[in-house]
């Protein structure tokens, strides 16, 4: 957010905690129109820093959040300046994250479905193919446990 409009913002949040205070104490006290209307005003004319736009350009967005039956709500945003594009980003971390799920789900479904078809097909090394089960498990659990360990480690320190 641009410096100044979180200042207006901070200020607007601070002088109404107060006024709800006052507010607390005394059930028929009214707040003030200077108030309600900074404070409308925050709401509806957020400022943000963004650098992408060069030479000082600036560009409204437009925000609409929608919630229906108490769910969570829907944000749809636009922009209406002609040579500005708006690009659509889902959040890097989060998409790892579900890439990586997928990936593992993937892995173990199959790895599951081959054991389970050599384990019905291969009456002979039954016992062989139970231990590569649990080996296989066990190597996975232990592959998974030093790699968050590692993980964690590396972020305490790097």
């Amino acid at each position: 957010m641009e410096d100044n409009y979180w200042r207006r913002y901070n200020d607007a949040l601070v002088r109404l905690a107060a006024e709800n205070k006052l507010k607390d104490a005394d059930q028929n006290y009214i707040l003030s129109k200077e108030i309600e209307q900074e404070v409308a005003w925050v709401q509806s004319n957020k400022k943000f820093y963004l650098p992408i736009f060069n030479r000082n350009s600036s560009a409204k967005i437009n925000l609409l959040v929608e919630s229906f039956d108490g769910k969570t709500p829907i944000v749809s945003v636009s922009i209406l300046q002609t040579s500005v594009k708006l690009v659509k980003q889902v959040d890097s971390d989060i998409e790892k994250k579900n890439k990586m799920l997928q990936i593992n789900i993937t892995q173990i479904s199959l790895n599951v479905i081959g054991l389970y078809l050599l384990f019905v097909y291969y009456f002979e090394g039954r016992a062989i193919i139970f231990y590569t089960i649990c080996v296989g498990f066990l190597s996975y659990t232990l592959a998974r446990f030093f790699y968050v360990a590692v993980k964690f480690i590396k972020k305490l320190f790097w």
